[in-house]
């Protein structure tokens, strides 16, 4: 029989999508839905009965249904791997620890033809190895192959129609060009910047942009390192990254005839399946960078396609060398999406700023046409949704001041589940926040939850192995692992490096030839003296710059300081959402740096540092046009605003300060950086106010209301992750300080959950008594 289709354009996770969708076509909707992932020997799972083999045949019980994709160039031999596959699944199966149950009824789905000879085909030879261990199960056990898929397709059109553009030949851009070919001639152009303009913009890390001159930064592709993750039902952690790459090679336009029972709503619910998720991440812990890497991979899929958009040399190779890193990560789209990236603190700001309609799609029709310098319909943007495969990023909720963050939720709510499903979309989505002041804002989106986990000691080495062997010989990098292994020995250092970015931080000083720090605040200040050292090592031009740079240690730590301080003050409310300053108005605030440090030379010192920001001033980035500064990690602008706060003020305004931010969830990474290092610079007055304010927070105003605020024990919880983080560790005078906080906690009902993790000996010791 011809047919114009074919399985070998499939990779394993597209594969087993179909495999799932075929069977529930097979076996019947109104059975129970397919169960969770692929742990416990199952890809899909079926309970009950059914006419299959035959109405008169009808098998029932429990099944399970495994996909097998053989990948071109695997093996030699399809027949031999296929029979390899099946032994060690009956080997798992027969294993007392792998927790296994055997299925009543076993299909095995395939792109491979088993061969039928009489004994000696690999059927045969499959149900005698069945036979071997479980006699029972050899009448229950078919092999799905490739030839029985593609009849199985063909009988079932829905499935082939929602899988066509995976079976048959074409390219992509092109397909994608020819759906579009009556609307608006800008499309090419839209698809240009959001796969190739994007494409050079989104290359390197924001910790690299941060940290490394322009001549030597890695891309990205050289730097990722999967991520681990829990979600709701998930019995063991996952990798974020293979399980995104697993649920974009599905097929995400929503079917009005998909069962709406529970059953199929938690199955659609996995991660490996669902089409919009939600990732929620602590400071650092890397959830703008997988996003970034994931889109990256997308745009070079479509940068390689034999007729795919014109580029520059450069831009191919770069492109060449994120697929290799992707293909050997199991990363590799065989239908790509194009990405569009949407960062919600610059929507927000553009919602306090805009007189007409705050919806996502005005909006990208505005970013559009500042980027290409031509008028942008909604229409056109709806047309092109509506053909090809996409994938749509919203990053950061928790950068959204609280006064919007509602609204800008239920606008990225009625974007993924009102626009894009009435444009009959294949779209995917991805929204990520912190945990920190987030309180629901997205429970109505119809996504799984991925919260990411804490590094093991293991997998923050892995984070952190990149960045020492770039640049480095052999035997350099391998001393500079050495030191990271030992030092990870320690408790403390375990506790620093359970995020990438600390652990990549730890890898810069190192290769830098420091210590491996012990806490977070030594961290972060040994990184920017380290940076600064790096860039007052420069062989720079201006001579005024250079002395600077060496010499001006105390002016451009106040000048970051006061920055850091600035932005997260204005990032608060939805008119400073987006965290850069104008040149304008960083200039001024130099000026007032300046002049409270130096009398004379005022105006030439402001020019220097003027003319250093638009480059890079140590740690303050000028992105674009150079006619704004910010941050580029938000735990660096959190850091600098910290040491602002009690470096800058008399006791009466640290005071003052402190009371304003101590409860305030926008403000908690830059209270716990002030905690610190007033511990680590044995400023006892300040710590002093500080526990005060602390004790203030678990007590509450009124009397009536103090059993209330030590339920919440939000001062306790401050000093909980100090004890966490082995800040208290070294001196049990200042422990002391916070024993009232503690007391608060442990009336608390969830104390354990914060107190648990206090590994460091004497403070454990202290918690106990």
């Amino acid at each position: 029989m011809a047919r114009s289709f074919e399985l070998t354009r499939l990779d394993s996770n597209t594969f087993e999508h179909m495999v799932n969708m075929l069977a529930t076509e097979v076996l019947g909707k109104g059975h129970t839905g397919f169960g969770p992932g692929a742990d416990g020997g199952r890809d899909g799972y079926f309970e009950g009965r059914c006419s299959y083999p035959s109405a008169e045949e009808a098998w029932s019980g429990v099944w399970y249904i495994q996909s097998k994709f053989h990948a071109p160039g695997v093996s030699g031999n399809p027949q031999k791997w296929l029979l390899n596959r099946i032994q060690e699944e009956l080997d798992a199966f027969s294993d007392p620890a792998s927790n296994r149950e055997w299925p009543d009824n076993w299909i095995l789905a395939t792109n491979v033809d088993p061969s039928a000879a009489a004994k000696h085909g690999t059927f045969d030879k499959a149900k005698e190895l069945i036979r071997a261990v479980r006699p029972q199960l050899v009448d229950k056990f078919h092999i799905w192959g490739g030839e029985k898929i593609l009849t199985l397709l063909s009988l079932h059109k829905s499935v082939l129609h929602h899988y066509s553009q995976f079976l048959t030949s074409g390219h992509l851009i092109s397909e994608l060009y020819r759906q579009l070919s009556g609307s608006s001639a800008g499309v090419q152009e839209i698809l240009r910047h959001w796969i190739v303009s994007d494409f050079v913009q989104q290359q390197y890390t924001k910790l690299e942009q941060a940290g490394s001159t322009a001549d030597n930064r890695p891309g990205i592709q050289e730097l990722f390192s999967d991520l681990p993750f829990h979600s709701i039902g998930r019995q063991r952690q996952a990798h974020v990254a293979i399980a995104l790459a697993k649920t974009l090679a599905e097929r995400h336009v929503v079917r009005a005839d998909i069962p709406d029972g529970e059953a199929w709503r938690r199955w659609q619910h996995e991660p490996e399946r669902s089409r919009m998720w939600f990732i929620k991440g602590g400071p650092g812990q890397g959830k703008s960078t997988v996003t970034q890497y994931i889109a990256q991979i997308q745009r070079a899929a479509y940068i390689l396609e034999s007729e795919g958009f014109v580029v520059t040399p450069a831009q191919r190779v770069l492109a060449e060398n994120v697929k290799k890193f992707a293909t050997a990560g199991n990363l590799w789209p065989i239908a790509p999406r194009v990405p569009v990236y949407v960062e919600l603190k610059n929507y927000a700001q553009w919602i306090g700023e805009t007189s007409g309609s705050k919806r996502m799609l005005p909006y990208l029709c505005f970013l559009l046409e500042n980027e290409l310098g031509q008028p942008v319909r909604a229409g056109t943007l709806k047309t092109a949704f509506s053909a090809g495969r996409w994938l749509f990023i919203f990053d950061g909720l928790d950068e959204v001041p609280g006064d919007i963050k509602d609204l800008v939720a239920n606008e990225v709510i009625h974007f993924v589940d009102d626009v894009l499903i009435g444009c009959g979309c294949d779209a995917a989505a991805i929204a990520t926040s912190r945990p920190q002041g987030y309180s629901g804002q997205f429970d109505n989106l119809d996504a799984a939850t991925v919260t990411l986990a804490k590094l093991q000691p293991g997998e923050a080495l892995s984070c952190a192995e990149p960045l020492l062997k770039i640049g480095r010989s052999t035997s350099e990098s391998r001393d500079y692992i050495s030191i990271l292994e030992d030092a990870l020995h320690s408790e403390s250092i375990k506790e620093i490096m359970t995020t990438p970015l600390q652990s990549h931080i730890m890898a810069v000083v190192v290769r830098d030839g420091g210590r491996p720090p012990e806490r977070k605040w030594q961290l972060f200040d040994t990184f920017y003296k380290v940076i600064k050292k790096r860039e007052a090592n420069r062989n720079l031009p201006n001579r005024k710059l250079a002395a600077l740079l060496r010499a001006g240690d105390v002016l451009i730590k106040t000048l970051h300081n006061r920055l850091g301080f600035e932005l997260h003050s204005r990032a608060e409310t939805k008119s400073g959402a987006v965290t850069s300053l104008k040149r304008d108005e960083f200039r001024s605030i130099v000026r007032q740096v300046v002049s409270s440090l130096q009398e004379a030379d005022i105006e030439e010192t402001v020019e220097v540092l003027m003319e250093a920001a638009t480059e890079r001033l140590v740690l303050v980035n000028t992105p674009e046009s150079g006619e704004a500064v910010r941050f580029d990690i938000r735990p660096l602008q959190e850091f600098f605003a910290a040491e602002h706060i009690y470096d800058s003020a008399n006791s009466d305004g640290f005071s003052e300060r402190m009371r304003t931010i101590s409860g305030d969830s926008h403000w908690s990474e830059v209270v716990h950086f002030i905690l610190s290092a007033l511990v680590e610079n044995n400023r006892k007055t300040e710590l002093s106010v500080a526990v005060s304010l602390l004790i203030e927070l678990d007590e509450g105003d009124a009397v009536a209301d103090r059993l209330f605020y030590r339920k919440l024990a939000k001062g306790g919880i401050i000093a909980a992750r100090l004890l966490r983080e082995g800040v208290l560790e070294h001196d049990k005078r200042i422990r002391s300080l916070f024993g009232k906080c503690i007391d608060s906690l442990i009336s608390a009902n969830d104390s354990e959950d914060f107190l648990a993790a206090v590994a460091s000996p004497h403070s454990k010791s202290w918690v106990i008594d």
